[in-house]
């Protein structure tokens, strides 16, 4: 969509560009200030498009950690101290760590789960959310399951908080 968008300008430039040149001095004066901005214009839309890189929040993993795991979301790890259960109604599974696309919980490794997995996770910072995902991993004990609609950003966010305090 970007390249699209660059493209466009550029043609929007352009077509400016040849309207301006060949009439040159015959065009009325309110019609050359007309095409003048709208050349401004396209070449501040392209400018923006070729070098505007969005903002990242400050405790993005993708942006602060070094090494070759990227990540785009906040990632929260339970690490040490208590940690948030998935409560699938018949089953009930430690959280290692959530992000607003996945999470990942510790099974038995002789544990039968389904690729489908549902359920409710009552957060430390109070917040309960419902989850529906895929698993996608499944590493001795650890499950990795990515979710079919993601935690609200200010949900994983106000959760990183409140660990990040404890």
């Amino acid at each position: 969509m970007r390249v699209l968008s660059i493209v466009a300008n550029l043609i929007q430039l352009a077509v400016v560009l040849a309207i301006f040149l060949s009439t040159g001095s015959c065009l009325e004066p309110l019609a050359t200030a007309g095409l003048f901005l709208l050349m401004i214009i396209a070449f501040v839309n392209l400018l923006t498009l070729l070098f505007h890189y969005p903002f990242q929040q400050a405790d993005r993993e993708a942006s602060q950690r070094p090494g070759p795991i990227k990540r785009r979301d906040i990632r929260v790890s339970y690490i040490l101290g208590p940690r948030p259960y998935l409560d699938t109604g018949n089953q009930r599974f430690e959280v290692q760590d959530l992000s607003e696309q996945g999470i990942r919980f510790l099974v038995h490794p002789a544990a039968k789960i389904k690729r489908r997995v549902k359920g409710r996770i009552e957060l430390l910072c109070g917040q309960t959310i419902d989850i529906k995902g895929v698993v996608i991993r499944r590493q001795g004990d650890e499950i990795a399951v990515a979710l079919r609609e993601a935690i609200p950003y200010p949900v994983v966010l106000a959760e990183k908080k409140f660990v990040a305090r404890a």
